[in-house]
């Protein structure tokens, strides 16, 4: 491999350093032909998806009046809202139709686009309240976003180039960084250039498979040595990034670019070299703080599979930290452990690097009160009198101590009374003859805790 600097390893989401260093990239709706997609145009142009300003409103026990602004979009009437969401007591409502852009310039015209969006998103809400048609009286405005959403502007084309064959079929990459794995959010979620001034549905919503995963190769330039990103600008086709960006996922890949620059950086590596030689790298870092890769699972130590197991069975040191319908145990019950019955290792005197933990933090959020929405999204826009409140999961470990022995002394390695975290990869470097986890409660207060992993190198 050739030693490169590591200069550039931010991410806009616009590209701006695609134009500055020469970095190929595409912008616009590709033909579908072009790589053998199934949805999409006939012929391609240069139109976007648009971008978005957000409401956020609540029902109150009295009258609210609401005087909008000079400047605000007026509504010529209720035909204006045909296919747009906006009934104040669904429990789906929000107001990602309050879109525009998607036929302009949304890097160089982004400005213009904010005031436009801020006047229809105030028009839209006045609208609501005032028009007398939508029972919202008592409903209030609690928040408006200034900074646009933007969905799309630039992609880079990287050394891979996800189409949207590969969501559609669930392709499953060697080289994958991250597992998309959300439910509804794994879909195709296409929005039409118009916007808002679009007559018809504001979007196409094609439901996938899950899970399918995104390489790593489609986070570095196919022409630029040492330029890499992560977000709505990865490589992809028009089409698959319908699916790709949203925020958990370009959160996510951030993350993946991140290890790979550290470890690009320590070997003086370029990116395509972390490819060739250091994916499981890379892939073993991202997966100890708690990243699902679909076909990998976490590499766990000879003196961890050899150890005294005690308080669990072999599922807590198995590498894998969820319950997924991928593997064939995903039915099977997690591990409870408690202050009276912790899970304990017993092995030969030697060095722990690092130990593993991962609680169950209820990821399908099946005890939280509510519907779906409750279990899809993280917040509701309209917030109904009786909606239920959002609260830890109940089956989250609150409290829990790590102790290491070595000849019958102990010592305290991690104690941690108000837990908030899914997982702990906890550096020890100690040399140790046992460990001992001692969960002592959950959020919902039962003394039993469940445990996915916990397991050590």
């Amino acid at each position: 491999p050739t030693a490169w600097p590591m200069r550039e390893r931010v991410s806009s989401g616009d590209s701006i350093l695609a134009p500055l260093t020469g970095a190929e990239y595409m912008l616009g709706r590709e033909a579908k032909s072009v790589y053998g997609e199934e949805f999409g145009l006939d012929f391609p142009d240069n139109h976007t998806m648009g971008m978005s300003i957000l409401l956020q409103c609540r029902e109150t026990e009295n009258s609210v009046k609401f005087t909008p602004p000079s400047w605000a979009y007026d509504f010529p009437d209720d035909e204006s809202m045909n296919n747009k969401p906006h009934n104040v007591y669904a429990i789906n409502t929000n107001f990602y139709w309050i879109e525009l852009g998607g036929m302009q310039n949304s890097i160089d015209d982004t400005e213009e686009i904010r005031d436009d969006l801020i006047s229809l998103a105030i028009g839209t809400w006045s609208y609501i309240k005032n028009s007398g048609i939508y029972n919202a009286d008592a409903w209030d405005l609690d928040f408006i976003g200034f900074l646009p959403g933007k969905r799309e502007s630039r992609r880079m084309i990287g050394e891979y180039l996800l189409t949207q064959k590969d969501v559609s079929e669930g392709k499953i990459f060697p080289d994958e960084v991250q597992g998309r794995d959300y439910g509804q959010a794994t879909a195709l979620d296409d929005h039409y250039p118009g916007g808002f001034y679009h007559r018809g549905a504001p979007n196409e919503h094609i439901p996938t498979p899950a899970p399918y995963s995104i390489p790593y190769r489609a986070l570095y330039s196919k022409n630029v040595d040492n330029l890499l990103f992560a977000g709505r600008n990865i490589s992809a086709t028009h089409t698959a990034m319908s699916s790709t960006r949203v925020m958990g996922t370009c959160a996510l890949l951030g993350e993946a670019v991140g290890k790979a620059v550290a470890v690009a950086t320590r070997k003086g590596f370029a990116p395509h070299d972390v490819y060739l030689y250091e994916m499981e790298q890379v892939q073993n870092m991202l997966m100890s703080e708690g990243c699902f890769l679909p076909s990998k699972v976490r590499a766990i130590s000879d003196i961890c599979k050899n150890a005294i197991l005690e308080g669990a069975n072999e599922d807590v040191r198995n590498g894998r930290d969820r319950l997924h319908v991928l593997y064939a145990d995903a039915d099977k019950e997690i591990v409870t452990a408690s202050e009276n019955n912790p899970i304990r290792y017993k092995f030969s005197e030697t060095r722990v690097n690092f130990v593993h933990i991962t609680f169950d933090s209820d990821i399908k959020r099946s005890t939280l009160e509510g519907g779906w929405i409750e279990r899809e999204r993280s917040m509701r826009a309209m917030r109904k009198l009786n909606s239920p409140q959002l609260h830890m999961p109940t089956t989250l470990c609150k409290e829990f101590e790590l102790i290491g022995k070595r000849k019958g002394e102990s010592r305290c390695l991690l104690s941690v009374k108000i837990n908030r975290k899914r997982n702990y990869h906890i550096a020890v470097n100690e040399i140790l003859d046992e460990l001992v986890l001692i969960p002592k409660a959950t959020w919902g207060d039962d003394k039993k805790v469940p445990v996915i992993s916990f397991d050590f190198n």
